[in-house]
């Protein structure tokens, strides 16, 4: 059970997940204790929560970048005996 809490503080379990660890918690005191040390360890994390937008043509140029890389490869490459 301990391996979920730092999913089940994070937000980053599923539904099933989140069903059990709040069974586990409602049940076992020490179990509540760890999961608010670790709220309380992982608090600085939040500042970093708020969406971020990639730069302007991201996606067009990492695509650019992998189109040159592979013709590099492909000149690189032996030509085929026949």
């Amino acid at each position: 059970m301990h391996d979920y809490l730092v999913g089940y503080v994070c937000g980053a379990l599923e539904i099933d997940e989140i069903a059990l660890v709040e069974k586990s918690l409602h049940a076992d005191q020490e179990l509540r204790r760890k999961c608010d040390l670790l709220r309380l360890a992982l608090r600085p994390l939040d500042s970093d929560r708020e969406d971020c937008c990639p730069p302007e043509g991201l996606a067009k140029r990492c695509c650019q970048r992998i189109r040159e890389f592979y013709q590099q490869q492909k000149q690189k490459e032996p030509a085929p005996e026949g």
